[in-house]
């Protein structure tokens, strides 16, 4: 049966490869099926090995796979726009791939930002956005009344983590050294910014997590990599993961963090999309204690989606992370206003426009996109450009959760719509709010009888909110 589903999942890829690469001519028919032996030879799916090798971005790939699988509809050209052709491997031989001719995809309808998120500053942050309406008119607002097919649960694997060119390292410390009492353990990953390894400390006898910034970037980045460490620094609760030291080691400074057994909470939407409620208020609720503490101490995230959560429990326990964008409310904001720093798809209105009285409530819009994540499988909004994503949450109404899953609680509906209101003012006043409506919801949850009278005399339209939530939890 998996050998099946594996079989089939490569030939949606296929050929919705050939769609957007053969057919227009960017690629030849041998080509793509060497790359499908490639993919073969590494027990991976063709987008996989192409993410893996650098030829599509990890967030088009991931989009395409949605696309392949059909639970989302983005037009293509925009996602093969910075395709780049692996070397083709055995491809002489190859004979013609045939693919059955598919209809043409319609234009997006919504679901997760086909571009590769950008994380960090925006590309073509320079670039106007154009007029954008003021918060509360609805004369442009545009909700798209879609209830697109849900997804199954998802029965690949864990995500293989993509190989590493050592080469690449430029002179970023190597695996086995010291850096004062931290040994090197692992390469776990690189990025523009920073090489992260899994290391000892020796003085404590435990595993830990070193982010070293790298010297391409230093001279810019430098400042931003000192204040993720500083805020840190002022930082202790129990969803928030804790900061052990930050130092120098060789000119470039590097932070150590706690090493908790977890994944990111987007790996886990990968594999497991379409999570139940309950999950989502423990998540929600992990996530508003982290964020309230993190408010007391005057520091707004400014980044918070679901690779900037670590689920370290299966219930959906989580610990904030990822503050390289946060700010504190007693310094100044070290980009200057005006500047536009954040992941699109999870950009509060405020943040898209660079107001200038950005506060908590700019982290309650990106939780409230991560839980509609979480919930649908789908971010809120996918437009065909980065900027347009953007307009989006500006503009755009989002479709109601409940409007895509039927059997979803309207009460939890409402909270994450709530918190994706467009006005700061509409959403909560405070993280204590936020974790005060949650808590009341799980208790809900827990007390199926005094939910089943509550649902008899307020029944909605006769079709209670919960039903299918209970059916499946006590039948």
């Amino acid at each position: 049966m998996a050998d099946q589903r594996q079989t089939a999942a490569e030939r949606a890829e296929l050929e919705l490869l050939h769609r957007g690469l053969v057919a227009p001519g960017d690629l030849d028919a041998r080509t793509l099926e060497a790359i499908r032996d490639r993919a073969r030879e590494a027990s991976l799916l063709p987008l996989d090995l192409l993410v893996r090798e650098g030829a599509l971005s990890g967030g088009a790939g991931r989009t395409l796979q949605a696309i392949a699988k059909g639970y989302m509809r983005a037009p293509l050209e925009p996602l093969f726009a910075g395709f780049v052709a692996p070397q083709p491997v055995s491809a002489a031989s190859a004979q013609v791939l045939e693919v059955p001719e598919v209809p043409e995809v319609p234009e997006p309808l919504s679901g997760s930002d086909g571009a590769d998120g950008v994380e960090g500053e925006v590309a073509g942050a320079g670039q106007p956005l154009g007029p954008m309406p003021e918060w509360g008119t609805t004369e442009d607002s545009v909700a798209i009344p879609v209830k697109p097919p849900m997804r199954p649960r998802s029965t690949r694997g864990p995500r293989r983590r993509p190989a590493i060119d050592p080469l690449a390292l430029g002179d970023a410390p190597s695996v086995g050294e010291q850096i004062d009492g931290f040994t090197l353990r692992e390469l776990l990953s690189t990025s523009g910014a920073t090489v992260t390894y899994r290391a000892y400390d020796e003085r404590e006898k435990r595993s830990t997590l070193i982010k070293i910034l790298r010297s391409e970037v230093l001279s810019r980045e430098r400042e931003r990599f000192f204040s993720e460490g500083r805020i840190l620094s002022r930082l202790s609760h129990p969803n928030i993961v804790e900061l052990v030291c930050c130092g120098e080691h060789r000119g470039a400074p590097y932070i150590v963090l706690e090493q908790i057994f977890a994944i990111g909470l987007d790996e886990h939407i990968e594999r497991a999309p379409c999570e139940d409620p309950t999950f989502i208020l423990k998540v929600a609720l992990c996530a508003s204690r982290g964020l309230a503490a993190a408010a007391e101490a005057g520091v707004i995230h400014r980044d918070l989606q679901p690779a900037n959560l670590l689920l370290y429990d299966g219930s959906g326990r989580v610990k904030v992370a990822g503050f390289g964008l946060a700010s504190e409310a007693d310094s100044e904001q070290p980009e200057g206003m005006g500047t536009i720093r954040g992941t699109p798809a999870y950009m509060a209105p405020e943040l898209v426009v660079a107001a200038a009285d950005v506060d908590q409530r700019a982290d309650m819009y990106g939780l409230g996109v991560t839980l509609y994540e979480i919930a649908t499988g789908e971010v809120p909004f996918i437009r065909s450009t980065v900027l347009e994503t953007m307009r989006a949450h500006v503009r755009d109404q989002p479709v109601p959760v409940h409007e895509r899953r039927v059997d979803f609680p309207r009460p939890l509906s409402a909270l994450i719509d709530r918190l994706l209101r467009k006005r700061p003012d509409d959403r909560f006043a405070t993280w204590d709010e936020v974790s005060q409506a949650v808590e009341e919801l799980l208790q809900e949850h827990k007390n199926p009888i005094t939910d089943a009278v509550t649902r008899a005399v307020h029944g909605d339209n006769g079709k209670p909110a919960l039903t299918s939530l209970y059916r499946k939890k006590h039948s």
